[in-house]
This record gives structure tokens, sequence and C-alpha cells, in this order.
């Protein structure tokens, strides 16, 4: 191997070590933003029932490491509320759930839970590109390096939901 063959080889790992962090590391960032998103958006809607004093439950339908950063958010307070965490097999009836997150596109489950949550008070958030179609509220994806959202006003209305008018001005196309 010549000189030039050994320093394309070795300039090439290097770039490919860089490269791999980058990368997780927007992955990272991107993750803990829908984490943060997903529980803020809790201070911006108003369910029919009052609800004040009872935790901010947030039921989380994804991989290991999706419920891992939701659980780093478990305790905190959001809007006076406790925020709590639950996966599928912690909660029995999504409907007890305030907020319902949903990883990556929608699949046959999603879409028949999705059908059954529809007119139960419960936001439901996620990121897959056809998640809105599917009947999902609040869809987040990247923008660039930000992280954006739209809504499906009508999907809230149909949830008994009342979204702040702030929220609605800051989303994607308003």
């Amino acid at each position: 191997m010549t000189l030039d063959a050994r320093l394309t080889a070795l300039v090439l790992v290097v770039a490919a070590l860089f490269a791999a962090p980058a990368h997780a590391r927007a992955a990272d960032r991107a993750e803990t933003l829908e984490v943060a998103f997903t529980v803020r958006f809790g201070t911006f809607v108003r369910w029919d029932e009052e609800r004040s004093g009872d935790p901010l439950r947030v039921c989380v339908f994804g991989d290991d490491a999706v419920v891992a950063r939701f659980r780093q958010a478990h305790g905190r307070s959001v809007a006076a509320r406790a925020l709590q965490v639950a996966t599928p097999d912690e909660s029995a009836a999504s409907s007890s759930c305030d907020i319902a997150f949903f990883a990556g596109e929608p699949s046959a489950g999603t879409i028949a839970l999705l059908h059954d949550l529809r007119a139960s008070p419960v936001l439901t958030v996620g990121n897959g590109a056809s998640f809105i179609e599917h009947g999902g509220i609040i869809r987040l994806y990247q923008s660039g390096n930000r992280m954006r959202f739209e809504i499906s006003q009508a999907a809230a209305r149909q949830a008994g939901l009342r979204l702040s008018s702030k929220l609605l001005h800051l989303a994607a196309g308003a």
C-alpha cells in the first residue's frame, strides 16, 4: 500500500470516527427536544375536566431509548402538575393519559389506537411524517436544525381539547 493510499485510509477512518458522534449528538438533541416540546405542550392545553392537582400523565409509545428520555422528565412540574410517565405496559387504558407520544411512523396498531382515542381528551403527539393524516393532533419534525410542529385543530376539537392561541401561533404554517 502506498503512502498516499495509507493517508487516504487514515483520513477516512478519522472522518468516520468524528462523523458518527456528530450524527449521534444530532439524534440525541432531536429526541431531547421532542421530550421537551411534548411536555411543554401540556401548559398550552385545556382539558374539559378539571385536573388541577392531578399528575400530568404522559404515555410513551416507542422503543426503550425514547421511554428512557421521557423518564428523565418524570416528576417535574408542568403547569403546577407533577409529570408522570407511563408506557403501554403500565397503562391499561391509553384514555387515562393526558398526553400520548408516538415515536416513528404510525404502525397499524398506532393507527388503530389513534382511531380509538380520537374522541378522548388525550393530546396525541408524534414524529412520524403521516401522523396528522392518521388522526394525530401534533406532529413534531425537524426543519434544518430547528424543531418544528404542526397541529390538526380539527383533531384537537374532536378530542375536546382547547389549544391556546399562543401554541397555535407557534405552529408551522401559522
